[in-house]
């Protein structure tokens, strides 16, 4: 039975598991959670609560990269039973099709959009802090009056998200355009 966090999916695994004698194993993308104060903390003390029963539980773990790795470490997972099989990628195949099939011409969904550049940075992930995307605004504030044609792209939503667009207004990096989440089928026509 292979099992994440999704809570009642999570719990359906392991009475399946107990109910029939079988191992668990889970899988997990979650990376460290950061505790707020209040009911906020109190919330995610629970969380980690289920969590901690979920990973005693299970028999062996499947992870996409050290984060999610030391964050079952620190629930009471075996170092040795966690498999780090990096399976975040995307087919590159169908970026370069569709690239080859639009050579030379705006794209429909960037002409949409208003976005003027002629050369593109796209970043597509979640907008957390540990991902980042800070550095990658700064890089960009500085290649920017060098390449005056350059844009950045963000696909993808997240809790950092406010605090990475007032960093733009702030530094007055207008050519950096927030998309939020966009369907897959989308992401290589841009």
């Amino acid at each position: 039975v292979v099992a994440g966090y999704a809570y009642p999916t999570a719990i359906l695994a392991m009475i399946s598991a107990l109910l029939n004698k079988s191992s668990m194993i889970l899988w997990s993308a979650s990376g460290l959670n950061i505790p707020a104060s209040g009911l906020t903390y109190l919330m995610q003390s629970v969380k980690n609560q289920f969590k901690k029963g979920i990973v005693r539980l299970a028999r062996g773990y499947i992870v996409p990269g050290k984060a999610a790795q030391r964050q079952l470490e620190i629930l009471g997972a075996n170092k040795e039973h966690i498999h780090i099989v990096p399976f975040n990628s995307l087919n590159i195949r169908r970026f370069r099709d569709e690239a080859a099939r639009g050579f030379g011409k705006i794209s429909i969904i960037r002409e949409d959009l208003g976005i003027q550049a002629q050369k593109l940075i796209l970043y597509v992930g979640r907008l957390v802090k540990p991902k980042g995307v800070d550095y990658l605004l700064d890089a960009f504030a500085i290649l920017k009056p060098r390449h005056p044609g350059l844009g950045l792209i963000i696909v993808g939503d997240g809790p950092h998200r406010s605090v990475l667009e007032e960093h733009c207004r702030t530094c007055e990096l207008n050519d950096v355009h927030f998309l939020g989440e966009l369907d897959y089928e989308r992401l290589p026509k841009l």
